[in-house]
C-alpha cells in the first residue's frame, strides 16, 4: 500500500500481515514490512514494541539505538533490533531502506544472541547483499498481491537471519599454521585425554588468558566451548557406532564423572545419551 506519514515520501510502501494461530505457534512471520523513502522528519522512538526489526539501508545514513547499542548505518549496512527493549531510529538526511517487523518462536532470544555475538546492532559482512535480495524479493511479491505463503515467508526470514549470523573470519584462520588451527588440531589429537585450557594454551606457547582471547577473536567461540562441542560430537559418534557404555564413553573423553557428562550431553543435544542411542538405532 502507498502511504503518507510524517517524514515518509509518497512512494513509500508498507504491507501489513496477520498470521494464523498455527503460524504464530510454529513459524517465523512478518507482521509488517516495507520499502521506505524518508527525510529527517521520520523519527521512531519506543519503550517497547512486540517485534524484532530487520533493516537494510539502500541509500543514505540512519542512526539506530537499542539500549546500550548505538550505530550509524549507511548504504549496504543491515540493522537488527530487539524492539522489546527501548529503541529509536531516524535518518541523518534523506534515506531509503527496506524493513521487516518479524516475530515467532524464539526469535527474540535468537536476536539477542546474534547481537551479542556480533558485538552490536549493525551488521556489515559479505552477505548483506543477500539479505537485501531476500527482503526486496519478498516485499515485491507481497506488494503484487502474492507471496503470502507462511512457510515461504518463514524460510525467507530464516535466510535473512542466517546471512546476518555469518561473521567474516580473518584469512589467518584459514591457514593451517594459524594459532587457532594448531590449537584445534591439538584438541582433536587429545580428545580422549582430560586436557585443560592450560594444556591447549601451552601447545601454542601462549598464556591461557591471551590464548583464550585470541581464539575467541579468530573463531567466534571460546576454547572451552569448542572443546565441549568436539567431545559431544565424538560421544555422539561412539553412541552411533559402538556398544560402549555411557560411563566408558565419558571416561574415554576425559570425564571422571559419567553423571556430569550425561548432564552436559543432554544440555547440548536435548536428549540423554541413552535416548540418543535409541533414536539413532
Amino acid at each position: 500500500m502507498t502511504i503518507l506519514e510524517k517524514g515518509l515520501k509518497p512512494k513509500s510502501q508498507r504491507i501489513f500481515l496477520t498470521p494464523t494461530m498455527d503460524t504464530v505457534e510454529h513459524l517465523y512471520y512478518i507482521t509488517w514490512c516495507g520499502h521506505y523513502y524518508c527525510d529527517t522528519n521520520y523519527q521512531i522512538e519506543r519503550d517497547y514494541f512486540a517485534d524484532v526489526l530487520i533493516c537494510y539501508i539502500v541509500r543514505g545514513k540512519m542512526k539506530f539505538r537499542q539500549e546500550k547499542y548505538e550505530a550509524t548505518a549507511q548504504t549496504g549496512d543491515a540493522i537488527l533490533l530487539n524492539c522489546n527493549y527501548p529503541h529509536k531510529y531516524h535518518p541523518i538526511d534523506q534515506a531509503e531502506f527496506l524493513y521487516y517487523h518479524i516475530n515467532g518462536q524464539n526469535v527474540h532470544r535468537l536476536t539477542d544472541w546474534l547481537i551479542a555475538e556480533n558485538g552490536g546492532i549493525l551488521f556489515n559482512n559479505l552477505f548483506n547483499s543477500k539479505v537485501a535480495s531476500q527482503m526486496q524479493g519478498q516485499i515485491n511479491l507481497l506488494v503484487s498481491g502474492v507471496g503470502d505463503d507462511p512457510i515461504g515467508i518463514s524460510q525467507n526470514i530464516y535466510n535473512c537471519l542466517s546471512y546476518l549470523a555469518v561473521r567474516h573470519k580473518k584469512p589467518l584462520l584459514l591457514q593451517g599454521n594459524s594459532m587457532s588451527a594448531k590449537a584445534i588440531r591439538f584438541m582433536k589429537a587429545n580428545i580422549e585425554k582430560p586436557i585443560s585450557i592450560h594444556d591447549i594454551a601451552a601447545s601454542v606457547d601462549l598464556s591461557p588468558f591471551y590464548f583464550s582471547r585470541k581464539f575467541k577473536q579468530e573463531t567466534g567461540d571460546t576454547p572451552a566451548n569448542f572443546l565441549i562441542r568436539l567431545r559431544v560430537n565424538k560421544a555422539a559418534e561412539w553412541l552411533r557406532t559402538t556398544d560402549h557404555s555411557v560411563a566408558d564413553i565419558a571416561f574415554n573423553l576425559g570425564y571422571e564423572n559419567p553423571s556430569s557428562f550425561s548432564q552436559l550431553f543432554t544440555r547440548r543435544t536435548g536428549m540423554t545419551p541413552l535416548q540418543f542411542r535409541r533414536v539413532v538405532i
